[in-house]
């Protein structure tokens, strides 16, 4: 039977190493955040143009653009909120798919009752009137977003 190498011992134990070789590999937390603030404008911007038929002449961008920050505001609070960014320094599980789920339907359902509101209510700013296609084309587009974006993140980690 072969004995086991003492240095590859000494090496396990040595906490300071294996620290080092962890934090190599993790993403930092605000690069995960800007990433996905990234994919909320974009994923916005794609809705955007999915709804009106790829037909820029069929709405206005700045418009859009200025909804996208709202949308932005509320899927990073919620974010923040369900620290969905968080299991990708560790590591990525079910539990952090469920986490994203959680966050982005929250922040759709926010955006929902905010359109829904300023409908009922006639109130005539059109940041927060987002027609309902946009939002859900946009919920569905940021869930799988983020969701693949975790787990490409986990593999190349």
């Amino acid at each position: 039977m072969k004995a086991i190498n003492p240095g590859l011992i000494e090496y396990l134990r040595s906490s300071s190493k294996l620290k080092f070789s962890f934090n190599k590999r993790s993403i930092p937390r605000r690069l995960i955040i800007l990433i996905d603030a990234f994919a909320i404008v974009a994923a916005f911007l794609f809705a955007y143009y999915l709804r009106f038929s790829f037909n820029l002449d069929s709405f206005i961008l700045v418009v859009a653009l200025k909804q996208s920050l709202l949308a932005l505001i509320v899927y990073l609070a919620f974010e923040v909120l369900f620290r969905s960014f968080a299991g990708l320094t560790n590591r990525t599980t079910i539990q952090d798919i469920l986490r994203v789920f959680i966050s982005t339907t929250c922040s759709v359902a926010v955006l929902m009752l905010i359109t829904f509101l300023s409908s009922h209510l006639a109130w005539q700013f059109d940041l927060i009137n987002i027609p309902r296609s946009i939002l859900l084309i946009h919920y569905i587009s940021v869930l799988i977003l983020w969701s693949i974006l975790r787990i490409v993140f986990k593999a190349k980690g």
